[in-house]
């Protein structure tokens, strides 16, 4: 859905995420999961990627691919 909205809100949401991972911690974990369009490397084929972003720390992995509307997702 991010390629939806406009700049303006994807800069409020993406500012709010990091904040909430800021304020992470061991006992207060925050986990940002999403399965947006993406390429794996420049120029690689569309796919719509499932990452995890997890804090505190903020480490961020590809957990696997999806389809448009997520069903089928296949985890790697």
């Amino acid at each position: 859905m991010w390629q939806y909205l406009p700049p303006t809100v994807q800069t409020e949401v993406a500012s709010r995420i990091e904040e909430l991972g800021r304020a992470a911690t061991p006992v207060r974990r925050f986990a940002h999961l999403r399965a947006e369009p993406g390429r794996r490397s420049p120029g690689g084929d569309l796919e719509f990627l499932v990452h995890l972003r997890s804090w505190p720390g903020g480490e961020e992995r590809l957990l696997g691919t999806s389809v448009a509307h997520g069903l089928p997702t296949t985890w790697e």
